[in-house]
């Protein structure tokens, strides 16, 4: 008779680079987040939104600055007369940062560590009316 059950083979450990952070540990993170700011009476979305803007400013800043996805952020901003915008009703995000999420989601782990030329074209897109999804200007 078997008292206890043989446990599973542990899932195939996926690489990530020194430096990463994975869609589970950056879910964690936010879940905490949440979990914290409810226990502390504030609201859990705003925290977690807070928490994004900071992790977003940072993958930018580290991206460096694309000269036509510069000049595309400050066209947009004399054009609605806002810094920035709301994508998916999140936000709002500064205008480089709102392509990113656009372009490739809201977890900045899947983002590129460069500007490419698909996504200046996305941005000249956008600038000419083809507006994302989800974008509220």
């Amino acid at each position: 008779m078997r008292l206890f059950r043989r446990r599973a083979a542990p899932p195939p450990r996926t690489y990530v680079p020194a430096g990463w952070v994975t869609a589970d540990e950056i879910r964690e993170r936010e879940v905490g987040l949440a979990m914290r700011a409810l226990h502390d009476g504030r609201d859990p979305l705003r925290a977690v939104v807070e928490d994004r803007r900071m992790r977003y400013a940072e993958h930018v800043r580290r991206m460096g600055t694309h000269p036509a996805i510069a000049a595309w952020a400050q066209r947009m901003t004399a054009r609605t007369g806002r810094p920035a915008v709301l994508v998916w009703g999140r936000g709002p995000w500064p205008w480089p940062q709102a392509l990113l999420v656009v372009r490739y989601g809201e977890s900045e782990h899947a983002w590129p560590a460069t500007w490419s030329d698909d996504d200046v074209a996305r941005a000249l897109r956008w600038e000419s009316g083809e507006v994302p999804v989800g974008v509220h200007t």
